[in-house]
């Protein structure tokens, strides 16, 4: 038997766009000037050093003092980790492991809902094993986001997305702060930022043999023949307009 055809990669150009915006804001960097490796998954040092830009407060992480329990932090993230720690952002793997696996949804997801004010601690507002309903509720959790393969190019999206996220219990959306705090100024949001980048953009996974598209976990994928998958961003307006139906 012939092995089967691998899915299409997926298209991260649009990720792409929004990742320059958010450089242009001071909010993300690649892992070169040229480079922002969207297409692999992140870290979780990475993932926290994302948390930590987005928030606006790595030049308070960098300038500081901080400390942590953990034994397995790179010397150049220490500073990331011990504010991280010190604020309640991460709490590690263990005692005095902080972890070198690849982040995953869920764990950016609860890094993202904390620096926004809300508390897993004794389910509070959400649980760790569940920030996906409370994300889904604020607005940080695009539906072009893969929970299951979640690469530095949906960091971007939900990043992206927290900037027009409310604070706990306040009307203060997080760019309105970073912008309070001079992060950046309203003239730069304006012209680097639109919400909707976020709510039209989707991942669709196509059927190029029937011509029928799906929502990423939508459960008819299971049986879709991977020679017949690809994996489209577009919205569902274009979608149609291109021959597809749902």
């Amino acid at each position: 038997l012939l092995p089967a055809p691998a899915m299409a990669a997926r298209d991260t150009s649009f990720e792409e766009s929004l990742a320059v915006d958010l450089k242009e804001l001071g909010l993300f960097k690649g892992v070169s000037d040229t480079d922002f490796a969207l297409g692999r998954a992140p870290t979780r040092v990475e993932a926290l050093v994302m948390l930590i830009r987005v928030l606006g407060q790595e030049e308070e992480a960098l300038n500081g003092s901080w400390s942590h329990p953990f034994v397995d932090v790179p010397s150049w993230a220490d500073r990331y980790v011990g504010y991280a720690y010190e604020n309640g952002l991460t709490n590690g793997i263990s005692a005095n492991q902080f972890g070198t696996s690849n982040a995953t949804a869920q764990m950016y997801l609860t890094f993202v809902l904390r620096g926004l004010g809300y508390s897993d601690q004794d389910g509070l507002d959400f649980t760790y094993s569940d920030p996906y309903t409370l994300s889904g509720q604020v607005g940080i959790l695009p539906e072009g986001v893969d929970l299951k393969s979640f690469w530095r190019a949906d960091v971007v999206l939900v990043s992206y997305a927290a900037l027009s996220a409310c604070l706990k219990n306040t009307v203060q959306s997080l760019a309105d702060k970073l912008i309070q705090e001079g992060v950046f100024t309203q003239t730069q949001f304006d012209t680097y930022y639109s919400d909707m980048d976020i709510i039209v953009m989707k991942n669709y996974l196509v059927n190029i043999y029937t011509m029928k598209f799906h929502t990423f976990f939508c459960s008819i994928t299971e049986n879709i023949n991977p020679a017949h998958m690809k994996i489209v961003t577009k919205t569902r307006d274009e979608m149609i307009s291109m021959g597809y139906s749902p």
